[in-house]
């Protein structure tokens, strides 16, 4: 059985297991059937998240988690998260505000995450704040540090 005759299901499947979006875009030039599965334009947004300290870029990274929180299968794409930001897990974090203005229903998400990412009681609630917040006053560090 040729490899285009077996069903969407394990195309879907097969690309899933690789792990380069170069072996998915050499893949998906072979036809139009895997070009269109592939999605290579939002697979090379979610390929490689980079998260450095300043307010442009914590805010895009933010974005990307809200919609991988919202079209759960975005997550698929992610392959490699780099944090560069200098940080000292000496530093208390000031309750402050939520900054964001998030929808009820888009707090639920990014609450639901935090739960599942194994916070708890106060750790959830504590992160969920840290994650409400704008970075305005970042300077080499998370801004909401002091």
């Amino acid at each position: 059985m040729a490899f285009l005759g077996l069903p969407l299901e394990i195309h879907q499947r097969i690309l899933s297991y690789l792990h380069s979006a170069r072996d998915v875009a050499a893949l998906s030039i072979q036809c139009r059937a895997l070009h269109s599965m592939s999605d290579m334009p939002t697979r090379e947004i979610y390929d490689k998240i980079s998260i450095y300290s300043n307010d442009e870029n914590l805010d895009a990274a933010f974005v990307l988690l809200m919609n991988i929180l919202k079209r759960p299968s975005l997550g698929h794409y992610v392959r490699h998260i780099e944090s560069c930001s200098a940080t000292s897990c000496h530093m208390d974090f000031k309750e402050a505000a939520p900054q964001r203005g998030l929808s009820d229903e888009d707090t639920a998400l990014v609450r639901e995450a935090v739960k599942k990412a194994g916070f708890l009681g106060s750790s959830e609630d504590r992160i969920v704040s840290i994650l409400m917040q704008r970075m305005e006053d970042a300077t080499g560090e998370y801004g909401y540090y002091k």
